[in-house]
């Protein structure tokens, strides 16, 4: 049994990742007081953030059970039953609601001054359906063994590289969504004085800092060492960015491909910037949706975007480009599947996925029968061009069009 192999190893005394332990303090009015979360309820909350209160209590039973997990959620799993070490930071769960012990952002005067709310809560960067996010710094403690916390090291030096560029995504994403991205790429660009690409160290630091996204400058090491591989002291602006961001998925690479196709109406592999801010739908982009910004602002925003070579033309890889940036705050693909149909009047779909964009008709067939069909792929038809209209429902192979009704009309 476990018991036993902690007993041959002598650890009996030591505290193990996932194990249930409680945390007392003997030295209050010199009785036990133990640490102690009840799950929240209309009646039972903390009284400044309203999360899960956590206090001190000399009675209980399971409400003081608590368990050390690893900071990293990738390696939870093998670090299970393994002694926690000192002085390193971890993550503290209540056993009994599952929940995260923090200390929240939320000051208030107390009789030793002002302090933060301690309480149970999972803070997050982004709301997202994906699981084992990396813990925010307010969920994050650390069993200081030493005589004062000077040997204790930032928690932010412990993380690796990839989790550090984690960080820096998420602050990104809270503070600009996707705009976050282009706004650091141009940013980090206008540093690049001699427009190579390339950047140093405290350029790069003062590129971040100037865009609010500021690094210890142990993780900057971090972040910096695992761009400059040849030990230059430059990084790749572009380089950095990519990585950052992250690839397009190629699911949704083809829906973005399949809305450039509709624009390129002459398969030339030119798009105009006119024709561009002329056709795009911006009532379905997602911080038009969420009430974060107006159609106008969106529309702004998606023309200072494209053209990075003003020329008035938007390429394939601009196009792709823009939607590779947009991809990386949105988790859920049927939501983006959505979005990418919507907005360029892309046909098809399913389930949640489908389209509710392309227009709908009434049509009266030769024989005075009617049917209800969809003009497919209806972007840059508008909405009184019945000519355009009978010759994308011919194309579909609806050729008994005797007369066509809209909406409007009906």
């Amino acid at each position: 049994s476990t018991q036993s192999t902690w007993a041959q190893n002598k650890e009996q005394d030591i505290l193990h990742f996932g194990q249930n332990f409680r945390l007392v303090n003997d030295a209050v009015r010199g009785s036990p007081y133990y640490l102690r979360s009840e799950i929240m309820s209309a009646n039972s909350f903390s009284p400044v953030t309203k999360h899960q209160e956590v206090t001190l209590s000399g009675t209980g039973s399971l409400d003081l059970s608590w368990q050390v997990l690893h900071m990293d959620p990738e390696r939870r799993i093998i670090t299970e039953l393994k002694p926690v070490p000192a002085n390193t930071v971890i993550v503290l769960k209540h056993v009994q609601s599952n929940n995260h012990l923090a200390s929240s952002n939320a000051r208030y005067p107390t009789s030793f001054g002002g302090e933060t709310e301690v309480c149970c809560h999972r803070f997050l960067q982004i709301q997202t359906k994906k699981k084992d996010q990396p813990p925010e710094p307010q969920n994050l403690w650390a069993l200081v063994t030493a005589a004062s916390g000077s040997t204790f090291v930032s928690y932010r030096s412990q993380l690796g590289g990839d989790n550090i560029l984690e960080v820096v995504k998420q602050k990104l994403l809270q503070r600009g969504g996707s705009q976050g991205f282009r706004g650091l790429a141009r940013t980090l660009r206008l540093l690049d004085k001699n427009r190579d690409t390339q950047i140093s160290k405290e350029e790069f630091k003062r590129g971040l800092q100037v865009y609010g996204v500021p690094l210890e400058d142990t993780e900057l090491g971090v972040v910096f060492s695992k761009f400059d591989r040849d030990g230059s002291g430059q990084v790749n602006v572009t380089e950095f960015l990519r990585t950052l961001r992250g690839d397009l998925p190629e699911q949704r690479k083809g829906l973005v491909l399949q809305a450039y196709k509709l624009l390129d109406a002459n398969a030339d592999g030119v798009v105009t910037l006119a024709d561009l801010k002329r056709l795009y739908d911006t009532s379905k982009h997602p911080a038009v949706v969420s009430g974060e910004q107006t159609p106008e602002q969106v529309l702004a925003l998606f023309a200072a975007g494209w053209d990075k070579n003003h020329d008035g033309t938007i390429t394939v890889e601009e196009f792709v480009d823009y939607y590779s940036d947009i991809s990386a705050g949105i988790d859920d693909d049927v939501y983006f599947e959505l979005m990418m149909r919507n907005a360029w009047h892309i046909s098809g779909g399913e389930g949640q996925a489908a389209n509710t964009t392309c227009r709908r008709v009434l049509v009266i067939h030769n024989d005075d029968s009617q049917t209800v069909e969809e003009i497919k792929n209806d972007l840059g038809i508008g909405p009184n061009d019945l000519d355009k209209m009978r010759r994308n429902l011919e194309a579909q192979g609806i050729r008994d069009i005797k007369r066509i009704a809209l909406a409007s009309a009906l």
